[in-house]
């Protein structure tokens, strides 16, 4: 999975970011999700995007954005960027769809 955020606004000073991508499966019958993937990378911060890719495991569910009639388990995918210098922190976090 290939992805590239542009930030548009306050652009955050740190030189290096950390970008977590974390799955977690949703239950119909119970509110708390279980992690079943979670990878970490740092991201150069120039000018006001970053890129970045991560190694997505095979048969991973589909966004709990997504439902159908069958009811069937699904996943909530969150990308959440962090970064800090000596003044303030930065984070930002992204909810994703992703399909079948």
């Amino acid at each position: 999975m290939q992805l590239e955020i542009e930030f548009p606004g306050a652009l955050p000073t740190s030189r290096e970011l950390r970008v977590v991508l974390t799955v977690a499966r949703v239950f119909t019958f119970d509110g708390n999700p279980d992690n079943i993937f979670s990878e970490t990378k740092p991201a150069a911060n120039i000018g006001r995007s970053i890129q970045f890719e991560f190694d997505i495991l095979p048969g991973l569910p589909r966004s709990s954005q997504v439902r159908d009639a069958t009811g069937r388990d699904t996943a909530r995918w969150i990308l959440t960027i962090t970064g800090s210098d000596s003044r303030k922190d930065f984070r930002v976090v992204y909810v994703l769809a992703v399909f079948d």
